[in-house]
C-alpha cells in the first residue's frame, strides 16, 4: 500500500537471513573450499547439528515457539527430555573418527562430510530456531529439518579426547561451560566432570571484558544496538579484535616460556 511499509511475516525474515548466510558462505568457500577443507593435511572438521522431530520441524513461528517452550520446561527436569523433539547429528571428517563418535544420551546420526553436503550441513549447524529457517535435503543425511546443534550441545559437553590422547585445547568466550542452549538460565546445569577431565579451557577474564567497549563481547544483538550505524558497529568490533590480540600474545608467551604450568588452575564442575 502506498505510503506504508509492506507487511512481512517473521518466516520471511528468517528465510532472508538464511539466504544472506548462504551468500556469505559461498563467497568465503567458493567452489573449491569444501574440497580443500576435507583434504587438509592435519585439521579435521567435526560439528554437531540437530534433526528436528514433529512440531520442532515446523518453521511456523507460533508452532516452533510453543514447541521450544515445552522443550524448555521438560529440560528443567532432565536434559534427556529434549530427545522428544531433537536428535543429535554428527557431521564428521571420515579420515579420523572423533572421540565422541559413540556418544550416548540422545539418538545420534553420524553423517560423513562430503564436498556436496558440507556447505548445507555447516549452515544447518548455525541455524538458530526462530532466528533462521531450518535446512533440509542434506546429501548423505536422513531426511528432515536440521537446526543449530547448540539446542543439545551448546558448549560441547562431550568427551573431547580419548583415554590416552592427551589434552584438548578449548578456547572459549566465557568462564562457564553450558551443556545445552536451553540451560543458559540454569546455573545448576554443569558439564560432566569426566568430559572436562582432560580439557584445557582458555577464556577471557571478567576484568578483561569489563575493559572492552560496552563491557561485553560482541554478539548478534549488536545488529539491533547499532541499527543504521554500521560504522560504529565496525569500529566496536575492530576495537575488541585488537584488544583480543593481547590475549593471543599472552597465551603464546606462556606456552613458549613454559610459564603456562604456573597459570593453569583446576575447575570444579561438580
Amino acid at each position: 500500500m502506498a505510503g506504508s511499509a509492506a507487511y512481512r511475516p517473521a518466516s520471511f525474515f528468517r528465510l532472508v537471513q538464511r539466504q544472506e548466510s548462504t551468500r556469505i558462505q559461498q563467497a568465503f568457500l567458493k567452489n573449491t573450499g569444501p574440497q580443500e577443507i576435507l583434504n587438509h593435511p592435519f585439521l579435521r572438521l567435526n560439528f554437531m547439528a540437530v534433526r528436528s522431530k514433529g512440531p520442532a520441524a515446523s518453521d511456523r513461528r507460533l508452532i516452533l515457539a510453543a514447541t521450544l517452550l515445552v522443550a524448555a520446561l521438560g529440560n528443567l527436569v532432565n536434559r534427556s527430555f529434549l530427545k522428544v523433539f531433537f536428535e543429535r547429528v554428527l557431521f564428521y571428517d571420515c579420515r579420523s573418527i572423533p572421540p565422541f563418535f559413540q556418544i550416548t544420551g540422545f539418538p545420534l546420526h553420524r553423517v560423513p562430510l562430503t564436498p556436496e553436503n558440507l556447505p548445507g550441513a555447516l549452515l544447518a549447524s548455525g541455524s538458530i530456531p526462530l532466528v533462521m529457517s531450518g535446512v533440509s535435503n542434506l546429501p548423505e543425511a536422513p531426511s528432515g529439518v536440521y537446526r543449530d546443534g547448540g539446542v543439545i550441545d551448546y558448549h560441547m559437553d562431550l568427551p573431547l579426547t580419548g583415554e590416552s590422547e592427551g589434552i584438548a585445547l578449548f578456547p572459549h568466550y566465557m568462564e562457564r561451560v553450558i551443556p545445552g542452549w536451553l540451560d543458559k538460565q540454569l546455573g545448576w546445569r554443569k558439564p560432566g566432570a569426566r568430559n572436562m577431565a582432560n580439557v584445557l579451557m582458555m577464556a577471557p577474564s571478567k576484568h578483561f571484558i569489563d575493559r572492552l567497549p560496552y563491557r561485553k563481547i560482541p554478539d548478534r544483538n549488536d545488529f539491533y544496538r547499532f541499527e543504521g550505524k554500521d560504522s560504529l558497529r565496525f569500529a566496536y568490533w575492530s576495537a575488541v579484535a585488537n584488544a583480543s590480540q593481547a590475549l593471543a600474545d599472552e597465551f603464546m608467551e606462556a606456552v613458549q616460556s613454559g610459564n603456562i604450568r604456573n597459570r593453569v588452575r583446576s575447575w570444579n564442575f561438580e
